[in-house]
């Protein structure tokens, strides 16, 4: 009984605690229902999909969103995301936008919220609020993004104070 504890307590345990902390989480590109609100990116019925996957027109700016389901709970102090490339012909972050809001600001900008919102160098837009994620509970994200040329990008979401990243695609079409 002992030895099968003591591999449960310094095996087990240990090696699933740290693959749960290299994958925190899953996420998705949220297409809506139809009822929900009109999109120009993607074909909608009267379901709402998640998507791994986005094609986006080329030199537009769109309106997005994406899902982030937690496997591990963690607080964080800062949520940031984009295309994590240097400056060119990367898609730039325009504004957050929480989309999940009827009534009130769904959207920040570095412009109009100066104290919470910036982006860097690596056109990564950054939010500055300390908030906790719990396993298993979905969050929604936005954003209003602006894309360039021709290209296909890998989409970031990072938390700071969390390990590990979230990566989705965005193609651009012609």
């Amino acid at each position: 009984m002992v030895i099968i504890f003591g591999v449960y307590e310094f095996v087990w345990r240990p090696w699933r605690h740290h693959r749960s902390l290299k994958h925190p989480g899953k996420a998705w590109f949220h297409v809506p229902a139809i009822s929900q609100r009109q999109i120009l990116y993607a074909e909608q019925n009267h379901d709402a999909h998640l998507v791994e996957e986005l094609t986006l027109a080329v030199n537009s700016t769109v309106a997005i969103e994406f899902l982030f389901r937690p496997s591990v709970s963690f607080d964080v102090s800062e949520v940031y995301f984009g295309c994590d490339l240097p400056k060119g012909s990367q898609p730039i972050i325009q504004s957050y936008l929480n989309l999940f809001i009827d009534r009130g600001v769904p959207e920040e900008s570095p412009e109009t919220h100066p104290e919470t919102n910036y982006t860097d160098n690596h056109n990564l837009h950054h939010i500055k609020k300390r908030r906790v994620f719990a396993r298993g509970e979905c969050y929604s994200h936005g954003c209003e993004i602006e894309t360039r040329g021709p290209r296909i990008f890998e989409f970031k979401l990072f938390c700071r104070r969390c390990p590990g990243h979230i990566r989705k695609q965005i193609n651009y079409s012609c």
